[in-house]
């Protein structure tokens, strides 16, 4: 066995695909996880990050920790949403950090911590690598609290890793179903001007850069979880329709209307983030799917 992995938001869309990946490449897999009625083929230990709580003996024999917890941020942000999709991922952080300053003789040698794009906020078309310093949108100051509780983690002399994520294509869940709705029932049509930007990445090659980041030592600080080739709105939109053989008719969904219906949440499909995938190619990873075709042919293929 390569080592023990202890997954917190093993259950999402990330952590399903990536638990199936470790289990292949020979890894010991446990979950954190807040429900009591998780039905998993291996341990899954109980945490409960907005009390403070962990079982004990969760982070022993555990060599690496991979934190994908965090409230969904795809509802209707009130005050109350905020402050939840916040803490649930600040305070997850800060329970491990406490778990493991308190606990003497751990093994834990590198901490994977999930980010977000949203980091740079709306970036318009210059491209966005990890030295570029946060906006001061509500969801970048989420990803930028997020790292500063990951990077506390880093004081105990944990390799710590935080992979800003793109947009994850994948069937089973995301952005990418709720895009290609539309299309599937042909009223598909680009989001805005359409000419925003969206960096994505393949749920494959995001699962493997965590994969990446957990067996090359050498990684440390933010890593953007994209692909090499971003696509602009519009298309996407015309990729995914040639991808499921449907025509396109319809004109564009203008700025305000989606405005009107999601609030300040628009902000996700409107803002252009046209984020550069250099650092990760430069720690030697290699992406299966680099382009949008490639990613979405083998989705809807």
């Amino acid at each position: 066995m390569r080592g023990n992995v202890l997954i917190a938001g093993g259950s999402g869309l990330i952590g399903s695909r990536l638990t199936q990946l470790l289990l292949e490449r020979d890894y010991g897999v446990a979950w954190l996880s807040r429900s009591r009625d998780t039905k998993a083929s291996f341990r899954v230990w109980h945490w409960d990050p907005a009390k403070g709580t962990i079982e004990k003996g969760a982070l022993d024999q555990v060599q690496y920790i991979i934190n994908l917890s965090g409230a969904n941020v795809n509802s209707r942000w009130t005050d109350q949403r905020r402050k939840l999709i916040i803490d649930s991922r600040v305070n997850s952080t800060r329970l491990l950090h406490k778990t493991l300053r308190e606990q003497s003789g751990h093994d834990v040698r590198a901490y994977i911590s999930a980010s977000g794009i949203s980091y740079y906020g709306n970036s318009e078309e210059e491209w966005m690598t990890e030295e570029v310093p946060p906006a001061n949108d509500f969801l970048a100051t989420c990803c930028q609290r997020w790292e500063e509780a990951a990077l506390e983690i880093a004081t105990l002399g944990i390799r710590t890793v935080c992979v800003r994520t793109g947009m994850v294509f994948s069937d089973q869940g995301g952005a990418l179903p709720v895009l290609a709705a539309p299309v599937k029932a042909g009223i598909g049509a680009a989001l805005g001007n359409g000419q925003q930007w969206v960096s994505w990445i393949h749920i494959d090659d995001i699962c493997r850069i965590y994969l990446h980041a957990l067996e090359n030592e050498t990684m440390q600080g933010p890593f953007n979880g994209v692909a090499p080739q971003p696509i602009r709105n519009q298309s996407l939109i015309k990729g995914i329709a040639r991808a499921l053989h449907k025509p396109l008719w319809l004109p564009n969904v203008p700025a305000f209307a989606l405005r009107l219906v999601f609030g300040e949440m628009s902000s996700t499909i409107l803002h252009s983030t046209r984020v550069s995938s250099k650092r990760i190619q430069d720690a030697s990873f290699r992406f299966n799917f680099p382009t949008p075709d490639s990613a979405l042919a083998e989705i809807y293929g």
